[in-house]
C-alpha cells in the first residue's frame, strides 16, 4: 500500500498496524497518536491538537465511522483495531484510590503507545486519571511519549461532546452535573471546599470530588480537578483552586 501524508491511509489488525508503526518508527518523523474512544468535534480537535511542524498524526480506533471521519481531518494515517486487539488485561498498573477503574484504561493507553510506537499520545481531559496513570508509568519506565491533554469540546448546554449521541439531547442529570462543575470557577477563589460546596448544590444527587493534577488532595493554591458522578454520567472540571476567576464587578459598568 503506498502512502501518501494526509490521505488518512488505513491500517487495519495488530499485524498490519504493528508493521505499519514500525515501518514509520525508521522514519525521521516523529508520530502523534490520537487515543482510541473518540469521535465527532471530540476527535477533530484532538487531531488539530497534533498539529506540530513535520509531525505524522494518526488515530487509533475501534470505530468504521471513525475511519471515515478521519479521511476529512487530513490525517495522515488510521490504525483501525478491534476491541479485543486494544484489550489487555494486565493487571499490572496499581488502582488508584477512588479511581479503581482507571487502571484498566490507563494500560490500554500504555498498549497503543507500545504499539504504535507513538512520541505523542493525545488524550481526552474526560479520561485524566487514566490520561494521568499511564503519563506517570511511561515516565517511570523511561518512556520518551508524551501525552497531551486535549480539552473537552462541549455542547452548548456544557454537556461533553462525547457523551451524547449524534441526534440525541441529553438528559437532565447530564446537564445539572456539567452546570455545577462549570459553576465551580466562579467561587474556585475560596478554595477546595466552596467548590465542592457550591457543586453540591446545584447538582444535590450527585457526588463531587476535588483533587490536584496528581490526583491527590487538593491545593489551597493552586490548579486542581473537581470530579462529578451522577448515575452513568461523569464528568470533571479543572479548577484554579486559591485564585479563581470571578467576575470584576466594575465591569458591569
Amino acid at each position: 500500500m503506498s502512502f501518501q501524508p494526509g490521505n488518512a491511509t488505513v491500517f487495519t489488525g495488530y499485524e498490519r498496524v504493528r508493521q505499519a508503526a514500525h515501518a514509520f518508527g525508521k522514519t525521521a518523523r516523529p508520530l502523534a497518536v490520537v487515543a482510541p474512544g473518540m469521535s465527532g468535534a471530540q476527535l477533530a480537535a484532538a487531531v488539530e491538537a497534533c498539529r506540530r511542524p513535520g509531525v505524522l498524526r494518526a488515530v487509533v480506533t475501534t470505530d468504521s465511522d471513525v475511519v471515515r471521519q478521519c479521511a476529512d481531518l487530513g490525517v495522515d494515517v488510521v490504525f483501525h483495531l478491534s476491541p479485543e486487539e486494544l484489550a489487555t488485561g494486565s493487571t499490572a498498573l496499581v488502582p488508584l484510590p477512588g479511581f479503581e477503574d482507571a487502571a484498566a484504561s490507563a494500560a490500554r493507553l500504555l498498549r497503543v503507545v507500545g504499539l504504535t510506537r507513538a512520541t505523542l499520545l493525545a488524550v481526552c481531559e474526560s479520561e485524566y486519571p487514566a490520561l494521568w496513570q499511564a503519563q506517570r508509568a511511561a515516565h517511570d519506565f523511561g518512556g520518551e511519549v508524551t501525552v497531551l491533554r486535549v480539552p473537552i469540546v462541549r455542547r452548548p448546554d456544557g454537556v461533553p461532546v462525547g457523551s451524547v449521541a449524534p441526534g440525541d439531547t441529553p438528559g437532565e442529570d447530564a446537564i445539572a452535573l456539567s452546570a455545577a462543575l462549570a459553576g465551580c470557577a466562579l467561587v474556585a477563589e475560596d478554595g477546595p471546599q466552596a467548590c465542592l460546596d457550591f457543586a453540591a448544590r446545584v447538582a444535590p444527587a450527585a457526588t463531587f470530588r476535588a483533587t490536584d493534577l496528581q490526583l491527590g488532595d487538593a491545593p489551597a493554591v493552586g490548579e486542581g480537578c473537581i470530579f462529578g458522578y451522577l448515575g452513568a454520567h461523569r464528568d470533571v472540571a479543572f479548577v484554579p483552586f486559591g485564585i479563581g476567576v470571578r467576575p470584576d464587578p466594575s465591569d458591569n459598568g
